[in-house]
């Protein structure tokens, strides 16, 4: 995708004029801290406007979705945006992508349905990443099954490795196709809390050649296991995550606690 310079031109707009576009990609979250980013614009005011385009005598917002909410729930009649000239439906996503995931996190169905779209206007997930400006392993993690190397997939045609592992694998060490079959090798005959220990070595240090990798897992022997228990309608939604990623439940909820302990400072 060619890169230049975009030309905005701020103007006030009446706020019932602006409808929600195609291209953004929230469809979870989107009133999470409300409240706060309320308080601020309050406080200090609107901050970054929202990017608009115009769309016969309407506008379509590509960026700002929560704070053009904040705006409406504050009585605005009219909000400050920016506006462009017409993008196209890819543009408006990596656009729109780009603005969110510095913000409050997307949701993994959200992620990975932006991912997957691009990855077909873009042709590799290198391409992706680069135009949505984040880690390769990042993209990976949510293309799935899509991205895992031949070699792989014939090792769970085989029944050798699950399509999880084979996921797991090709995220955290992509785009080193020859150390992911050498994990899956390793990992073959090996029963489930081994291969968990092997996958969090993998994460924590996958520059490390394979026979490092498997002396950090064998470390990692004592670990402490705590349980979790759901409300029904968060164990559906767990469920169909699980089947929609192709992750096992117990790793979307790993992932979840670990990003987030990282994400607030904790680790």
């Amino acid at each position: 995708m060619s890169r230049q310079t975009v030309k905005m031109k701020l103007k006030h707009i009446p706020i019932d004029k602006i409808d929600i576009s195609e291209g953004n990609v929230r469809r979870k979250k989107i009133t999470e801290g409300l409240d706060e980013l309320k308080r601020s614009i309050e406080l200090i005011g609107l901050q970054q406007p929202p990017i608009v385009f115009k769309k016969n005598d309407r506008y379509e917002l590509i960026v700002g979705q929560r704070r053009l909410i904040a705006m409406s729930q504050l009585g605005w009649k009219t909000v400050p945006a920016l506006i462009r000239s017409s993008i196209d439906i890819t543009e408006a996503k990596i656009a729109s992508l780009s603005e969110n995931i510095q913000r409050v996190a997307l949701s993994a169905r959200d992620m990975s349905d932006v991912c997957n779209y691009l990855l077909d206007k873009l042709g590799t997930a290198k391409a992706v990443a680069e135009a949505l400006g984040v880690n390769p392993i990042t993209v990976n993690k949510y293309l799935g099954y899509r991205i895992v190397p031949e070699p792989l997939k014939k090792m769970v045609d085989k029944k050798k490795i699950t399509a999880p592992d084979a996921i797991k694998i090709t995220a955290n060490l992509w785009p080193d196709e020859e150390k992911a079959i050498k994990v899956a090798e390793k990992i073959a005959k090996m029963p489930r809390p081994e291969k968990d220990r092997v996958f969090d070595a993998v994460r924590e240090a996958p520059e490390e050649p394979v026979e490092r990798i498997l002396e950090i897992a064998d470390k990692a022997r004592i670990r402490r296991e705590i349980v979790i228990h759901l409300p029904e309608k968060y164990a559906d939604a767990l469920d169909r995550a699980s089947k929609h990623l192709r992750l096992e439940p117990e790793d979307i909820a790993k992932n979840a606690v670990t990003e987030w302990l990282e994400e607030k400072g904790y680790a």
